[in-house]
């Protein structure tokens, strides 16, 4: 899927996010770069680790490119666009294959997939975007 079918998704989400401008291009930048290429878009539920679940946002599945010893990875992520977004942080999770398993104790990554990274913490809604944030998640 390319980044000019995202507006298809965000008519099937009409009503969930308050700035789909903002979606729309921050989605179509990610779709458009380097680091994007692997990742589909699509629509998904979401359940927050506060328990709040949302039926449908704006999701990407696909991998990311890291190098790790000297050796590119193919990591598989899902990345989920919360309702508030992007006064609130994306939701991401990194989702290993069935022959893959998560480094115990990494710092970014929790047992459960999910990714605490800085710059999720230290996102800001009027600077901060997707493109950069997975340049920040894939080491780059």
């Amino acid at each position: 899927m390319s980044a000019g079918q995202i507006q298809p998704l965000l008519q099937r989400l009409a009503g969930v996010y308050r700035d789909t401008g903002r979606v729309s291009r921050d989605a179509a930048d990610l779709l458009n770069s380097f680091q994007g290429r692997c990742l589909t878009p699509a629509v998904s539920p979401l359940m927050e680790n506060t328990g709040t679940q949302h039926p449908r946002v704006l999701s990407f599945n696909g991998t990311v490119e890291i190098s790790y010893k000297g050796n590119k990875y193919n990591i598989p992520v899902e990345i989920f666009l919360p309702p508030l977004y992007p006064s609130r942080t994306p939701t991401c999770y990194v989702r290993p294959t069935p022959d893959m398993c998560l480094q115990e104790n990494h710092r970014h990554v929790g047992g459960d997939g999910m990714v605490y990274m800085p710059y999720l913490h230290e996102w800001q809604p009027s600077r901060s975007n997707l493109v950069e944030m997975v340049i920040m998640m894939v080491g780059e």
